[in-house]
């Protein structure tokens, strides 16, 4: 099923992101159709908690959610983490007593309040206003008089006072020269859509056997307890490794044979293999040979770079660098399911590390960029001599591997 959510960057005064405000957004294309708040409001949070993950949609920086009188009153968001949210008070919220009660609860339990498209002078929000952590004055609806007069009277240490609905480049450097210091507005950016899909159970089960693999030391038992578990996964193992193309000298009977046959090193990638393919069944064969190739290539090169103790790691950062496309949501999203070395997520998620140029090393041989090729050779200490070849041969693995049981290749 698809799910969307809309956001937009809300930036300081240097025109860096601080924080996202999340918004509802419905339909097969992640249209604002109109529903009732409440409904929106829990949509919302279920989509930015459950489907899709805070993380894939403000990486890491607070989401401003918008909270109708009854969703507050409620304590709804109470069940959501204070240290990541921002709670937007919407500009029709009447301030009687069982509002004003929700948010001193809401602020004593440690919560960041806003106040949202206030107006200064009009009455709306004055009784909530010594709560608010964060004043959002409405610039589309305020005179200039008014957002100055606001800032006069509002402003204090601890309280950051938010332009929005800014429009114009005058209307930013105004308010920045002018006391404010967050800025939000389609000067900036208009709201964008996040879409993704419910990952199904059988796949999830997949990721987590994943990671599982992933663990330095291997406990076979916990392993094959594992694969048992899933009929489908313990067939597929036994009939592959009964193959012409594996000559054991007896047919392997158990799982647990199996991985003791294998050993540590050929399970890990037997498993990571059928894993890929079973998660991506449903998408376009190519995924699965380039995820492999790439885990090949990584763990191929970990010597050459100064990061053999690495080759388990970079193995299976390659098995899941494809993982955002093959199950069609954003990667950051999967990652933190995966209980990867804080590196190798970094790498996965974009962030410069060695991990991560090795990973851009392995996307320039895919895209043919031979200018970047060899600067990220250079930068990594490899040689542009070997590493070509290095590739070559991780790319016709990958395609033997895939095609073993036909093809009767032995790797055990």
């Amino acid at each position: 099923m698809d799910v969307w959510v809309g956001r937009q960057p809300i930036f300081d005064g240097d025109v860096k992101v601080r924080a996202y405000e999340v918004l509802y957004r419905s339909g097969a294309r992640g249209s604002r159709h109109v529903v009732g708040e409440d409904r929106a409001t829990a949509e919302t949070i279920v989509h930015t908690f459950i489907d899709l993950g805070l993380e894939t949609i403000t990486g890491g920086r607070r989401a401003f959610l918008n909270f109708s009188r009854e969703m507050l009153v409620g304590g709804f968001a109470e069940l959501l983490p204070a240290d990541a949210v921002v709670i937007e008070v919407l500009e029709h919220t009447g301030a009687d007593d069982a509002v004003i009660e929700a948010c001193d609860r809401l602020k004593r339990a440690g919560y960041r309040l806003a106040l949202d498209d206030y107006v200064h002078g009009t009455g709306s929000h004055e009784l909530l206003v010594p709560m608010a952590d964060i004043i959002k004055v409405d610039f589309k609806r305020s005179s200039v008089e008014a957002r100055l007069e606001a800032v006069r009277q509002l402003k204090r240490p601890g309280r950051v006072m938010l332009a929005e609905k800014v429009e114009s480049e005058r209307q930013f450097e105004w308010a920045r020269r002018n006391g404010y210091e967050h800025f939000q507005g389609f000067f900036f950016a208009r709201p964008s859509n996040v879409h993704g899909e419910q990952i199904p159970q059988a796949k999830a089960s997949y990721i987590r056997l994943l990671s599982v693999l992933r663990e330095q030391t291997l406990d076979l038992d916990e392993l094959a307890g594992i694969i048992k578990s899933d009929v489908s996964l313990s067939h597929t193992l036994l009939r592959m490794l009964n193959s012409a193309g594996f000559a054991w000298r007896r047919r392997i009977e158990s799982v647990r044979h199996a991985l003791v046959a294998l050993g540590e090193d050929a399970t890990r990638r037997w498993l990571s293999l059928l894993c890929l393919t079973a998660i991506a069944a449903d998408r376009p064969p190519e995924l699965v040979v380039q995820s492999l190739t790439r885990a090949r290539f990584l763990e191929a090169l970990a010597p050459g770079i100064g990061l053999e103790s690495r080759q388990t790691d970079l193995f299976f950062m390659g098995v899941v660098s494809l993982l955002g496309a093959i199950l069609r949501r954003p990667l950051a999203a999967i990652v933190p399911q995966l209980g990867l070395p804080e590196d190798v997520e970094a790498a996965l998620l974009g962030r410069g590390t060695d991990m991560g140029h090795a990973l851009d090393l392995a996307r320039a041989f895919e895209n043919g960029d031979w200018r970047s090729v060899s600067k990220l050779c250079g930068s990594l200490g490899a040689s542009l001599q070997t590493v070509p070849g290095l590739y070559i041969e991780a790319a016709q693995h990958a395609t033997r591997a895939l095609g073993i049981e036909d093809r009767g290749d032995q790797e055990t």
